[in-house]
Formats: structure tokens, C-alpha cells, sequence
């Protein structure tokens, strides 16, 4: 491997023309075709084989002109007046209008009269009634607009001709723009509600700001301008390549925001880090060893590239595990990451050697030469990394104890962990989604933020749901315990199915919604017995129960997958049996910590001031599994880059803790930069407006802060000097049937030398363009 990517590098070096040339035309192409045919992306929320989307997919069968999105908009009248007066409701009323003339929305009159038309032959009673409290102005009625008891806010609910994913990008935008223009003079407050969620911003001043600080550690930890840049560029580049690609493939299948923003995350995070290695390395080949920048960046490349690329794919394997969940958002969401991983690698391994050739000697400033020249700054930098290693070396036991401790005591709020998805009572009082819940919870109560949808049908096939069977049914639901109102909303047009709406009494976050889900539930065998009717429930809250239950039973199965790949993938790249357990374990300690630490934050709602959160909110129900396949791949970075620097120096002779000492200190530096601007990357994320990605980005910069500093920077050398060259224990049948990775770039080494010998014999006058070989 080493001598493969050894080439590699040395090939993109020499012609840095072509091989820059090929990749900005590939993203000129990309970004072409995107300026052509705009991506489409969703803020849906489908999750196949669940209860409560089977609901959904039945709806959208049985009553096909009631599946497409709903829409709902708050008018709220200003301080003092009332919605419903002359003036105002006027005005809601031409904003109605204004709505119901988009080619995309459903004129309710129409609506209205599909439904009388099925009630009719279904029941044979008069014609349906409007809902109490419609808003109405001049004696006609405005189809959808529900005035609140206190008459401050008007709830207008309508419906798309599509869902809202099919719908133009603009079409969110465009609805409120027509719902503002005749409300704006009145004073009316125009307030998106949970339906119209806009798609969340991929790019805003966190995630600058976190670039911005990652540029920072670069210079100071490579000493150069031009040196910062080149792993920026490669990480830019990198993440363009995969994102345009990613929107390039938009219109084959469903891509959902969350999707990107992951991609994002990681792109940029693994981009930069990778880079770093890399240039690193080929400075300290420069600095360290008097090579020539050429020969320099073919070794960096190969020695640390390698290191890179197996690092690479651990996550990616850690990714693509997550198709074992079969569920299509967290499908798409691990591909769309697990192929700006690899093109992260691939850039990294291509296009940086490339950089570099344009760069030649111009990679070590003046400056570091005459730094390293009297040896201060090598021996000022590596002084902090040497005495800590050899602290820890040192209390190697005790050491270990207070960071298992500490990883425990992070780890109990995980005990109160309460999962479920995020509603709009979930983001921060200065946004509009929150103002809105908080307008209809003010007004109306909580329930109405997140209604429960039940669903009757006959058990019999074509058989129509009496009118008598819906009556039970409501009157039975209206009197559970946590339920505010139940009524009926619709039938399909062959009377097989009956549409109920349960507005429940708390919001749909809370334990008592779910409560009222389960009891829902509980009655249908009754139903089932009672009236020949089959029920079901669907709703946010009733998604988050199952999306929860279906997590749950797959976790240990996705577990089983990913460590029992990476253990493999480990194991070949260390050649030691005790190294991939370490890592496994120091792992499920940050893990832990991790999630404790989220809990506590989010759901108890300690330090939130700090991450610019002001509201507490249930742990997102995919939140675990997709930080721990994330997490798990970026943790085995920093154990395969901070560990493959130990095995380096044991097989390069150091024995015992001197190895342990000596490849830290070689590598803990460069580790300690990495884990910091992938920290301060995805801590941009958690100033995020949208709850999810706020709380991803947190979980993400925390993990990897626990995971860097107290597992590999602290747990790992120190468990590494209990066992000494141990470590490095392999049965030998098991030596023999495993292929040499050559991860540390031995071979490469003594192939480089004996070349160099060989033209030495041949021409004993030829100079060489590099220094001396030297194991490196």
C-alpha cells in the first residue's frame, strides 16, 4: 500500500497541471449542471416499515385528494385587537384568497365538495357542517380559517396538490410572501406553522466562524500561510466535489437537508484533518530528515497517506453499516456522507500532492528552516507532548482510573435519556417557528401543534365504515384520559375509510402525547372485535415512537456490523490483537460520555446559554445511532494516526514505553490540531436554527473533544504502557495468513533503499536531489 500511494504522490507531484486540471473541471461540470437543473431537497421525515407511516401511505391511497402536504399559517392581530374584527379578518381573508389562487394549493370549496358529496351517499344526512370557530367576514365564511377562543390568532390550514418535497423550492416562500402582502398594513403577524418547515441553513456564521478557527490552529500548527491553505483548498475542494455531486443526483432520489448537512460536516471536518497529516508530515521530512520537497511530499503521501486511507475507510465502513437500519433518511444520509468521505480521501491522496508541486520548497518558510536550524522550536514543540506522555507512562493505573471514572460520571444522564423528533416548541423563541407554536399553544393549546391522525377502516374488503362505527370511535377517543377533542375529518369517496383527528392536551413532545399514542393502540383489537374496525395512528409524536422502537431493536444488529468490520480493518493495518479491543473499548467510553453530555445539555438544560441554546428538547430518536456510526469511524482516525506513530517506532527499534513515548510525541501534536479543527468545525453547526442539526453538531464536537483528549491523548498511551511491546502480540499462524498493509512504509523504506544503493554502484560520482536515506 505504502509504496503504491508512494507513487501516487510522486506522479501528482510532477504534474501538478494535469492533475489540479482534472478535478476543477470535474466541479466546473458539477457546478454547471446544478446552475442548469437546481437540486431539489426535503425537510420529509419518512420512515418505511413503521405503523405510523403506514397510516400515511394508506391516506394516500384510500383518499388520494386529501395526501397531498398540508399547509398552515398563524395570523396573529397585533396587542389589543382582535383577529376576527372587520378589519382584520378582511384582511386574512384576502390573504386566503391570494393563497388559494396558487396553482399549487387546493381551493377548499372544492375540497368541501368532494366531501359532502362522499358524506351523502355514505350516511344520507345533510351536508357537512363547518368546523366551530371559522373565521367569517361580511357573512361569508373563509374556508380553513379557525378564529382561537380569545380571538388573537386565526389558524389557516390548507393542502397542497403535492406533497411539500414535490413541490418548486420556492413554493414555502411564496405562500408566505402572498399570505403578507394584504395582512402587512393591518399589523398582522404572519407566522409559518409546523407544516411549512423551511429547509435549514447548510451554510451560516457558525459554520464560517468554525473555519475560521480552523484556519487559525493551521497556521500555528504549520507555521505557514502557504501551508494552512493547501489542506483549506483540499477540503474545499473536496466538499464542493461531493455536495454538487450529491445535488447533481438529486433528481434520481429523494435527498433530504439532513443529508447535506451530515456531508458537510464531515467533508470539511475529515478534508482538512486529512491534508494535515499529510503536509505534516512531508515538512518534517523536509525539516527533520534534510529531504527535498519533491521526495518529501512521495513519502508523506505514502507513509501517512497510508494512514489516511484506512482511517478513511473506517468511517466510511462506520457509514455504510447504517443501510443494515432499512430506513431510506439514515440510507441516504450514510451514502451521501460515506461518498464525501471517500472523495475526501481521494482528494487528499491526489489532488494536495498536486498543491504541493506547485509549491515545491515554498512549503517551509525561511523562518521554521532557521527555527529548526538551532533546534529550539522542534525541541519548545515537542517538550508539552514528551513530559505528558511520559507522565502517563509513568501512572500508567491511576491514569487509566480517573479517565474511566470521568467517562462514567459524563455518562448518567444517559440514564433519563427521553428520545423523540423535534417539533417547533424545540428551536429557539427567536425564531418564527417557535413564535408560531407558541401563538397556537398560547391560543389554542399545545395539542393543536402536533394533532394525531387516526385512520378507520372496515376489516371487511369494500365493505364502507358506517357512519354509526365513526361515531363510537370518536366518542370513545374524546374520552381518554390527555385528549382534548376528537372528531371526525373526512371519508374516502367509497366510505371504506373514515379520517379522525384527536387533538391531545399536551404538545407532541411530551410523555402524556405518547401516552395517549399507546392507547390509541391499545383499542384496536377491540375495535377490531367490537365493530369490524381496523384503526391507526399516525402524527409526529406517533413517528417518534416508532422511529425509537425500530431503532432500538436494529442497534445492537448495526453494532455487530460496524465493530465487527472495523475490528477486521484494524487488526490488518496494526498486526496486534490487543490494539483494535483498546480502541473498541476507549470507544463505548466515549460514546457514553457522549450521549450523557447531549442529555444533559438538551434535555435537562444545563450550560445551554454557552451553545446559544434556550429551550429544552427530547434527544432526536436517530440522533444515537448516527453519532455512534459517525463517531465510531472519526475516533479510529486519531487512534489509527496517534497508534500507527507507536508501531512506527517499535519497528523502527524503540522498545517497551519508549516506543509508546517516542510515537507520541512524534504524532500528538499534529493529533491535538486535527481533533481541534474538527471540534471547532462541527461547533459551528450547533448555532444552527434547526434543533437537529444543533444538536448533531453538539454531539459531534463533544464526542470527538472526549473521544481525542481523554480516550486516545490520555487512555490509550497509557494503557499501551501497561502492556509494553505486548501490545504488539500476534499468534503466528494468525502473522502468516495476514497480509502486510505496510502501513508505516518499512518496506517502502528499504525498497528506497536499495534503490539508492544500486545507483550508487552504478554511478559511484551521481549526487542525489535528497539527503541520505534514513528510517522516517
Amino acid at each position: 500500500m505504502s509504496t503504491f500511494l508512494y507513487r501516487l504522490g510522486r506522479a501528482a507531484y510532477a504534474h501538478p497541471i494535469r492533475v489540479l486540471g482534472a478535478w476543477l473541471v470535474l466541479l466546473a461540470v458539477l457546478v454547471t449542471t446544478l446552475a442548469l437543473d437546481p437540486p431539489r431537497m426535503s425537510t420529509e421525515l419518512r420512515i418505511d416499515g413503521t405503523p405510523a407511516q403506514e397510516v400515511i401511505d394508506q391516506l394516500a391511497r384510500d383518499l388520494p385528494e386529501a395526501a397531498g402536504g398540508q399547509g398552515q399559517l398563524i395570523f396573529q392581530a397585533p396587542d389589543g385587537e382582535r383577529i376576527d374584527s372587520p378589519e382584520l379578518g378582511a384582511a386574512v381573508a384576502d390573504a386566503a384568497a391570494d393563497i388559494y389562487d396558487q396553482d399549487v394549493v387546493i381551493d377548499p370549496a372544492d375540497l368541501l365538495a368532494a366531501q359532502q358529496q362522499a358524506a351523502t351517499p355514505a350516511g344520507g344526512g345533510p351536508a357537512t357542517a363547518l368546523p366551530p370557530g371559522t373565521l367569517v367576514v361580511d357573512g361569508q365564511p373563509v374556508l380553513g380559517a379557525t378564529v382561537s377562543p380569545d380571538g388573537k390568532i386565526v389558524i389557516l390550514q390548507f393542502q397542497f396538490t403535492k406533497q411539500v418535497v414535490e413541490l418548486p423550492t420556492d413554493t414555502v416562500e411564496n405562500t408566505l410572501a402572498a399570505a403578507e402582502r394584504p395582512t402587512e398594513a393591518a399589523g398582522i403577524t404572519v407566522l409559518p406553522g409546523a407544516t411549512l418547515q423551511t429547509i435549514p441553513e447548510v451554510i451560516g456564521v457558525g459554520e464560517i466562524v468554525g473555519l475560521a478557527v480552523a484556519a487559525v490552529v493551521l497556521v500555528v500548527t504549520l507555521g505557514s500561510l502557504v501551508a494552512a491553505g493547501l489542506p483549506l483548498a483540499t477540503a474545499l475542494l473536496g466538499v464542493g466535489t461531493g455536495i454538487s455531486g450529491t445535488f447533481a443526483l438529486s433528481h434520481l432520489f429523494e435527498l433530504n437537508s439532513m443529508s447535506v448537512v451530515l456531508a458537510l460536516m464531515l467533508g470539511l471536518a475529515v478534508g482538512i484533518d486529512y491534508a494535515l497529516f499529510i503536509v505534516n508530515r512531508q515538512r518534517r521530512l523536509i525539516l527533520d530528515h534534510g529531504l527535498d520537497a519533491k521526495e518529501a511530499a512521495a513519502r508523506a503521501v505514502g507513509t501517512a497517506g497510508s494512514a489516511v486511507f484506512f482511517a478513511g475507510t473506517t468511517v466510511i465502513i462506520a457509514l455504510v453499516a447504517l443501510l443494515v437500519v432499512q430506513i431510506e433518511l439514515l440510507s441516504s444520509m450514510a451514502l451521501v456522507a460515506a461518498g464525501t468521505v471517500a472523495i475526501a480521501v481521494l482528494v487528499a491522496l491526489t489532488f494536495l500532492p498536486a498543491l504541493l508541486g506547485l509549491v515545491e520548497e515554498r512549503i517551509c518558510s525561511p523562518k521554521a528552516r532557521a527555527g529548526h536550524a538551532t533546534g529550539s522550536a522542534v525541541e519548545s514543540r515537542r517538550s508539552l507532548s514528551h513530559r505528558w506522555a511520559t507522565f502517563v507512562a509513568r501512572h500508567r493505573r491511576p491514569v487509566a482510573a480517573v479517565v474511566v471514572a470521568v467517562a462514567a460520571l459524563l455518562a448518567v444522564p444517559i440514564a433519563s435519556m427521553n428520545l423523540g423528533l423535534p417539533s417547533g416548541g424545540n428551536y429557539n423563541t427567536d425564531t418564527a417557528q417557535r413564535q408560531g407554536y407558541d401563538a397556537v399553544a398560547e391560543s389554542f393549546g399545545e395539542g393543536l401543534n402536533g394533532p394525531l391522525i387516526v385512520v378507520a377502516t372496515s376489516t371487511e374488503p369494500g365493505a364502507a365504515v358506517s357512519p354509526a362505527d365513526v361515531h363510537a370511535v370518536v366518542t370513545d377517543l374524546a374520552r381518554l384520559d390527555g385528549v382534548q377533542t376528537a372528531t371526525a375529518a373526512g371519508t374516502s369517496a367509497d366510505g371504506t375509510t373514515a379520517l379522525l383527528s384527536v387533538i391531545p392536551t399536551t404538545g407532541p413532545t411530551d410523555e402524556a402525547t405518547k401516552d395517549v399514542v399507546t392507547a390509541v393502540r391499545d383499542l384496536s383489537d377491540r375495535y377490531e372485535a367490537e365493530l369490524g374496525v381496523d384503526i391507526g395512528v399516525t402524527g409526529l409524536t406517533a413517528m417518534g415512537i416508532d422511529v425509537s422502537e425500530r431503532l432500538t431493536d436494529v442497534l445492537p444488529v448495526y453494532l455487530a456490523v460496524v465493530l465487527g468490520l472495523s475490528l477486521i480493518v484494524l487488526l490488518l493495518v496494526f498486526r496486534s490483537i490487543l490494539v483494535p479491543v483498546k480502541a473498541t473499548v476507549g470507544f463505548l467510553l466515549s460514546i457514553l460520555a457522549t450521549f450523557g453530555a447531549t442529555t444533559a445539555v438538551f434535555q435537562w438544560g444545563w450550560l445551554q446559554a454557552l451553545f446559544g441554546v434556550d429551550t429544552t428538547t427530547p434527544v432526536m430518536s436517530m440522533l444515537p445511532i448516527i453519532v455512534t456510526g459517525v463517531l465510531y469511524g472519526l475516533a479510529m482516525d486519531y487512534q489509527v494516526f496517534l497508534v500507527s506513530s507507536m508501531r512506527e517506532s517499535h519497528v523502527h527499534g524503540h522498545r517497551g514505553t519508549d516506543s509508546v513515548v517516542h510515537g507520541f510525541t512524534q504524532a500528538s501534536r499534529v493529533v491535538v490540531a486535527a481533533a481541534v479543527i474538527m471540534i471547532a468545525v462541527f461547533a459551528g453547526f450547533i448555532f444552527n436554527a434547526d434543533p437537529m442539526v444543533k444538536q448533531m453538531g453538539f454531539a459531534l464536537a463533544i464526542g470527538i473533544a472526549i473521544d481525542a483528549f481523554l480516550i486516545r491523548l490520555t487512555l490509550v498511551p497509557a494503557v499501551m504502557a501497561m502492556f509494553g511491546d505486548r501490545a504488539w502480540w500476534l499468534p503466528r499462524w494468525l502473522d502468516r495468513l495476514l497480509p502486510d498493509l505496510d502501513v508505516e512504509g518499512d518496506k517502502l523504506l528499504q525498497r528506497l533503499a536499495a534503490d539508492e544503493r544500486g545507483s550508487a554502484d552504478a554511478s559511484p560520482t551521481a549526487t542525489g536531489s535528497s539527503a541520505p536515506m534514513s528510517r522516517v
